[in-house]
Formats: C-alpha cells, sequence, structure tokens
C-alpha cells in the first residue's frame, strides 16, 4: 500500500456536517492513479454520523477516538494504528473537496520529482495559502521560493495547512508525522525546519487547488483541554501547550545555534540563516534530534497508548482476483501479529510455514510484522524478498502482509503486540513469535471453523493451539489439562477482547510471562478453548531447538525485573476482565 490518507473530523464542537464529509470523502475515493488506503480519523464525532458514513462506504476503515485530543495528535495516531509500511501519509482536512480525479497522484509527482519530506497543495478560501504567491507574501509578510520543480517554503516561512503529503522519511526519523508538543493544528511554523534538516524542503504544488470550506468542524487552533472537557463531558489530557515552559524549547542558545526558528509565534525572524546552504538544507546534523527531542511528546509527556479509541469499519464486499478465487476484501479473518529483530532466517521459516500450510481456496488471514525503525536490514530484507509472496492480486492493496516500524521498546506486550493488535482487521488476533512454525495444513481454515462453532454470545475468549514451548512433550498438553495451567505461548483472541482491554496482553509486562497471565486471565472466567488439531513448533531455546541469542538474551535480562509482580499484574487484569464480562 503506497500511501495512507487520513481524512481527520472533529465532533468535539458539535458542528458535524455529515453532507460535507460525504462529499469530501466521495472525491477521495474517486481519486484516480494513486495507490491509496482511505482511513477516517474521527475524534468525538457522534455515532450516528460514523454509522452514516460507514453504510455510505464500507470499503473504508474509521479510527474512532473517544478521547478529547488536538488533531495532529488525533492524525498522528491514526498513522501510527494504520501504518503498513507505507510509501506516505496524506492529511486532509475535513473541509476539503478535491477539484480533480487526479489531485492527490499531482501531489504524488511532485513529491517523487524532489524526494521532497512535505508537499502542500493551495486552496481557494483561506488567507494563510492564497493562489497567488504575491498576495501570500502581502498578506503574511513571508514569501515562497523556487526550485527547479516549482516552489517551496522559505525557511522560517508558513504556510495554513489543509491538504498535503508528508514522506515516509518523515515519520521514520522524528518517529510520529506531525509534531505534537502544540494543543492545535498550529505547527506550520516549524515544518520548513523540520524539512531542512532532514536535508529535504516543502514543496507547494500550486498546480493543485482544492475547495475549502473554513472550520467545517471548528477551528483547531483553539483547542483548548479544560475547556473542551466542560463542553462536552468527556476526558482529555493535559496538554504541553498550557505549560509556561512551552517556548523555552525554541528561545534558547541551543536551539538558535542548530538554526531554529518559530517566526509565527513572535512575528520576528529569530533563525539563523547561516546555518543553511544555498538548497535551502539545514548545515547542522544536530537539528533534526533537536527537533525529534524537543518538538514531538515524549512518553513521559503523553502516551499515544492510553488514548481511548477503537477501529470500526463497514460490510466487507466479496471480490474476485486471479483465476476466480474469492477473497474477502478489508475482512481478513485472522490476524498474525509477529515482532521481530535481526532474525532473518527464523522469520523467513515463520512467515514460509504460514504461505505453505494456509488453505488454498481463498486467503483469509493477514500478517501484521513490526520492526524496529532501526533495524533496516530485516525491514529491507522483508521490503524486497518477502512481500510479494503474500501478494494475492494485482497491487499492493491486496496483499496481505503489512509492516509496522516502531522505535525500539522494552515494553513487547504494550509497543508491539498491543499496538499491532489495535490495527488487525481480523475476527481474531493470533499472537506469534519469529521462531515460532505452523506445521498444520490448512491451519488458518481449522482455527476460524473452530472459532465459528464455539463462539460465545459475548465474543470474550482464548484459543489455545498445541505448541511444544513450555514441556517439550505432546502427551503433557493432553494430561491433567497443564496446558490450561500455563497457556499456550501462542494464544489467540477475539477482536472484541482486544478493543474492550485495548491489546492482546497486559501491558505492564515487559516481555515474557504474559502468554500465562493472559491465560489464567481466562481461566479464571473459564473461557479458554483448546484446539488440538493445529500445532506450532517453536524454535526457541526453552524447547531445546536451538541456543540462546542476542535476541533471547535481551528478553530475558529485561523480563527478570517483572517476574517478582506477575500476581499483582494478573490480579488486577482479572477484575477488568470481570468487569468487562459484566458490560458484554
Amino acid at each position: 500500500m503506497s500511501f495512507l490518507t487520513v481524512y481527520n473530523i472533529c465532533g468535539i464542537k458539535g458542528k458535524q456536517n455529515l453532507s460535507y464529509y460525504k462529499k469530501s470523502i466521495s472525491k477521495i475515493l474517486d481519486q484516480k492513479n494513486i495507490d491509496q488506503e482511505v482511513v477516517i480519523s474521527s475524534c468525538c464525532s457522534s455515532r450516528e454520523i460514523l454509522d452514516a458514513l460507514l453504510e455510505a462506504f464500507p470499503q473504508v476503515k474509521i479510527n474512532e477516538i473517544k478521547d478529547v485530543v488536538p488533531v495532529n495528535v488525533s492524525f498522528n495516531h491514526t498513522c501510527d494504528i494504520f501504518d503498513r509500511g507505507h510509501e506516505g501519509f496524506i492529511y486532509i482536512d475535513s473541509g476539503i473537496v478535491l477539484s480533480d480525479e487526479n489531485d492527490l497522484s499531482t501531489l504524488v509527482e511532485r513529491k517523487n520529482l524532489g524526494s521532497y519530506a512535505m508537499v502542500s497543495a493551495l486552496v481557494d478560501d483561506d488567507v494563510g495559502v492564497a493562489i497567488e504567491a504575491e498576495k501570500f507574501e502581502m498578506d503574511r509578510g513571508l514569501g515562497l521560493l523556487e526550485d527547479e520543480n516549482g516552489k517551496f517554503v522559505s525557511i522560517g516561512s508558513s504556510l495554513n495547512l489543509h491538504l498535503q503529503i508528508f514522506s515516509r522519511e518523515v515519520k521514520d526519523y522524528y518517529r510520529k508525522v506531525l509534531p505534537d508538543i502544540f494543543a492545535g493544528y498550529c505547527t506550520e511554523s516549524v515544518f520548513s525546519f523540520m524539512c531542512a534538516a532532514l536535508k529535504s524542503k516543502w514543496s507547494v504544488c500550486d498546480n493543485v487547488i482544492a475547495h475549502h470550506h473554513p472550520s467545517v468542524d471548528g477551528q483547531s487552533s483553539g483547542f483548548h483541554p479544560h475547556n473542551w472537557m466542560v463542553e462536552t463531558g468527556r476526558e482529555t489530557y493535559d496538554h504541553p501547550f498550557q505549560i509556561k515552559s512551552y517556548m523555552s524549547r525554541f528561545f534558547n542558545k541551543e536551539a538558535y545555534r542548530l538554526g531554529l526558528g518559530f517566526e509565527e509565534c513572535r512575528k520576528v525572524l529569530i533563525h539563523d540563516p547561516s546555518q543553511y546552504d544555498d538548497n535551502s538544507y539545514c548545515i547542522n546534523d544536530k537539528l533534526k534530534e533537536y527537533i525529534r527531542d524537543n518538538l514531538y511528546l515524549n512518553s513521559d509527556e503523553f502516551e499515544y497508548s492510553s488514548i481511548n479509541s477503537f477501529i470500526v469499519k463497514g460490510n466487507p464486499k466479496q471480490v474476485t482476483v486471479k483465476k476466480g478465487i474469492n477473497k474477502w476484501c478489508y475482512d481478513y479473518k485472522i490476524s498474525v501479529i509477529i515482532p521481530t529483530r535481526s532474525r532473518i532466517n527464523l522469520l523467513d521459516e515463520c512467515l514460509d510455514s504460514l504461505l505453505d500450510n494456509c488453505y488454498k481456496e481463498y486467503r483469509m488471514f493477514e500478517v501484521i510484522l513490526l520492526v524496529d525503525f532501526d533495524d533496516h536490514e530485516t525491514y529491507n530484507h522483508i521490503v524486497n524478498n518477502v512481500k510479494d509472496k503474500f501478494k494475492h492480486g494485482y497491487s499492493d492493496a491486496e496483499c496481505c502482509l503489512s509492516i509496522i516500524s516502531v522505535e525500539r521498546s522494552e515494553f513487547m506486550q504494550r509497543d508491539y503486540n498491543n499496538f499491532a493488535s489495535l490495527a488487525a482487521r481480523g475476527d481474531l488476533v493470533f499472537v506469534l513469535n519469529d521462531d515460532a512454525v505452523v506445521t498444520t495444513k490448512d491451519w488458518d481454515k481449522k482455527i476460524y471453523e473452530f472459532y465459528v462453532d464455539n463462539k460465545t454470545d459475548d465474543d470474550i475468549m482464548l484459543i489455545s493451539v498445541l505448541d511444544d514451548s513450555h514441556n517439550g512433550s505432546l502427551d503433557s498438553f493432553g494430561n491433567n489439562r497443564t496446558r490450561v495451567s500455563h497457556g499456550s505461548c501462542f494464544p489467540i483472541l477475539t477482536k472484541t477482547f482486544v478493543h474492550n482491554m485495548y491489546g492482546v496482553m497486559p501491558g505492564h509486562i515487559k516481555m515474557w510471562t504474559a502468554d500465562t497471565s493472559i491465560n489464567a486471565l481466562f481461566n479464571d472466567v473459564d473461557r479458554i478453548f483448546l484446539l488440538d488439531s493445529v500445532f506450532v513448533k517453536h524454535n526457541s531455546y526453552h524447547s531445546g531447538t536451538r541456543d540462546k541469542d542476542a535476541i533471547n538474551q535481551h528478553v530475558s535480562n529485561v523480563s527478570s525485573e517483572m517476574h517478582t509482580n506477575d500476581h499483582i499484574i494478573t490480579s488486577k487484569n482479572k477484575s477488568i476482565m470481570k468487569r468487562m464480562l459484566s458490560k458484554c
């Protein structure tokens, strides 16, 4: 999937214009010559609005955010959840209606011409982005420059943005797409510095002019967490925009020395022009580090995984691809999530086992791989040597393998498994390791048929398949129900459970023992279903099949910190589980 297109709507201020939304989304879906996945990012929109959009556009998924957050945070959150290794990320304001069926492909063409970090369109109704450069200069006192491909934003200048593409490089380096220290979408002043720090530019495509209806959902620049919480009655967050020390991140000697500025705030050019070359690139490589560490929230300031959100989607449409093979579009039955790092040979064996042994009549599973953003070797190997094996149609859109690039973390459950599970599209989420091999023929068909035959009314259940991890002997699994007491290393959980618990595993457990805890949790409410017809071989030193490697040692070191607290974590999650069952 080449581009993730995010249409951003917000119901916080009660200005929800359904007819305008439909018009805008229709124009997005009608775009030609672009490979895109279209997602709606919705913050506090009403259920009536979302149901109406799903009915009108069943092929579009929605990230339904129930908490009060600024639009830059909701956009980042949506990009994180649906990031499957896209080439770029397209931001479309709720007030935008595209004018031509080639608008987005034209922006993509401009991006590729100069390998720009950002490309923006113009709009027909906003002082900040007037069509004529002369009017822009007159209105804001700022200018556009030109290179061989067209106009670009000069260092320290700013545009009021409504439609733009961000490159893959932006997200990979800065970890999020939009700087989120601002409590609204008033971040444009720093975009020229962000691009220049990456040795790139912020291009303006003046042959794309979209219609813009200002403030369809209310002005995002007016975000004030406390006021919005009072108005809506919803939970919100304190935000660094409310902290007086916020501007100290810009107005200090180090920021100035590196070339950073923030002209929109003080109306003066505070950056040091000598830090930029004739191409408008920053000559100091430390600027990008400063921007990443100071203009983007760290986990101590704001934890994205704490956002209360759900992925919702419409009814799938059955389509035919390649020699009459049927597949369910946007509705894979099983989502297999696999975190991996520096284990290319083991990962290949794992992925080959899934493909070689799957049900061949139609594709009913997807694979979501999580790769650390600094593990370039694994990422490139998957893109160049693996991904094509998982295509079951003619385009990347018909590929059941996705890659999510993440910042390396010691919290395997919270930042890998749980994170990926929220992006899963299947009814079931299968938690697998890169050193596991599924040996059963038609494993996916057997799992899903077992789920359908045993599905509970509330859809809260854990399916436990056989594996050789814990006891090294298949016979022991069948005796005295030891698999229930310790659990399968590779649990399969329903998406209903995932959405209610915000993940597949207890997030407080960093690495090992989460499988034991999740099995204990389900055993406590008698919701473990044993499936003995599917077997997973674990190529692990636990089962004696290989020696401990560097990854095992790292995981072992991290996990040792948590062992003494397992019973506390399990007890906490048991109470959550019982409350959840009482609601379902």
